[in-house]
């Protein structure tokens, strides 16, 4: 089905900023149609579709930044992982994501529970 491309599934959030050279990319590429075609067969959600074409596309690898401005806490083993957690949730006293949010290249959080959070 996919010929001669092979393809890894990669993720990434929703929001990100393409080229027109990219929307071309996606609209008549042939690379483009054969991964289409590949993941529709799988369970996944369309904002892996482009990024997945980003990064096994030759032309577009190249220009990927690794991160966004965003910083969204993902959470392991939880029951939902479709949504992101609450950056600002405390336990004793403290956050309990601040070292992460500190680190993180991003300039926005999200999601918080709190409006107007400290």
């Amino acid at each position: 089905l996919l010929g001669k491309y092979s393809f890894a599934l990669y993720k990434a959030e929703a929001w990100m900023t393409v080229t027109r050279q990219f929307c071309e990319e996606v609209v008549h590429g042939m690379m483009a149609k054969r991964l289409l075609a590949g993941i529709s067969l799988m369970r996944s959600s369309p904002e892996h579709f482009f990024v997945s074409l980003i990064h096994a596309h030759p032309g577009f690898n190249q220009t990927l930044v690794p991160f966004g401005l965003t910083t969204v806490i993902w959470e392991k083993n939880v029951k939902n992982n479709q949504h992101p957690a609450d950056a600002d949730r405390m336990t004793n006293g403290s956050y309990v994501f601040f070292n992460q949010i500190i680190e993180n290249p991003g300039f926005f959080v999200r999601k918080f529970k709190v409006a107007n959070s400290p």
